[in-house]
């Protein structure tokens, strides 16, 4: 419940919030609240996600593209994320989500999210997103195009180009790869 809550006060921001041009970076704010943390009394794994989410949505629609991708149906989707975390965010820290395009091909879009409170990286993550409208995936210059801008594909960092090749490589195990049968192990 308290993630659409989030989701309407970042709606209400982006109406009333400054628009940016889609290669600068988007901050978006958040408190971690104790139904984001886990028993160890830290935002949980799987929270993080869900943040870079609602920062996304933020992003888009503070550089115009939510409006119109809804208009026409579009939807996008995260293929792949990557997070690393580096300290806990705790329970009532305040924390900001930075938001920038990386690059993007002609199928995927690459963003980095940056986690930080009072300036001290805690997180950070990459996502690999796909824009499909009614069942087909736009390419990433026709979603460009969208928010009015000339825009070219920044140039793709080391960073960037090793991810890549590791999410092929994982679409494709060696062929001399055979997963080991089942352990006797018993759960109890």
């Amino acid at each position: 419940m308290t993630l659409y809550f989030r989701l309407l006060i970042i709606l209400f921001k982006i109406l009333l919030g400054p628009k940016k041009h889609p290669l600068d970076a988007s901050v978006t704010h958040f408190r971690a609240l104790p139904t984001d943390c886990d028993l160890n009394l830290h935002v949980t794994s799987s929270r993080y996600i869900e943040f870079m989410e609602a920062a996304t949505i933020h992003f888009m629609g503070q550089v115009g593209l939510l409006g119109k991708l809804l208009k026409r149906r579009c939807f996008p989707f995260n293929a792949a994320h990557d997070l690393t975390y580096i300290r806990p965010i705790k329970p009532f820290e305040k924390f900001s989500v930075t938001t920038r395009v990386v690059t993007w091909d002609d199928k995927y879009g690459y963003k980095e999210q940056r986690f930080e409170v009072d300036g001290e990286l805690r997180a950070i993550g990459m996502a690999r997103a796909v824009v499909v409208c009614r069942g087909a995936v736009v390419s990433m210059g026709e979603i460009a195009a969208l928010t009015g801008e000339d825009l070219a594909a920044p140039h793709a960092p080391e960073t960037v180009l090793k991810w890549k090749d590791l999410l092929e490589a994982k679409k494709t195990p060696p062929s001399q790869y055979r997963p080991e049968p089942a352990s006797d192990f018993v759960f109890y």
